[in-house]
């Protein structure tokens, strides 16, 4: 179900309810990941904040990072900075900057995806 949130206060009382911050879908996306994916700046910080793991990595291998630095051009590429900012502030030392996906790239080379 939290995979799905894309509205914040929804987010919120999901995880209050105990809902599973790293049950993935068929695709291996994490609720962190589609957050991302999707560009929902505030549902992945609540999802960060609540224990979400940073460095998990869907079945293409792509993580929360990666899926930021993926995404399209003008507002969309201006939403997944702010959200990759956030990630390496939520994450800190614990952001894995060396994961790779299955092109065998990481989130500092580029497009991954």
């Amino acid at each position: 179900m939290l995979l799905y949130c894309c509205v914040a206060v929804l987010c919120v009382i999901l995880i209050q309810a105990g809902a599973n911050l790293e049950e993935p879908d068929v695709l291996g996306r994490t609720p962190l990941i589609a957050a991302c994916v999707g560009g929902h700046t505030e549902v992945s910080e609540i999802i960060l904040a609540a224990g979400g793991d940073i460095n998990t990595q869907d079945c293409d291998g792509v993580s929360p990072l990666m899926a930021t630095t993926s995404k399209g051009n003008g507002d969309t590429a201006e939403a997944m900075g702010r959200i990759a900012i956030g990630l390496i502030k939520h994450g800190g030392r614990n952001v894995n900057l060396d994961l790779k996906n299955k092109h065998r790239k990481t989130a500092l080379m580029g497009r991954p995806t």
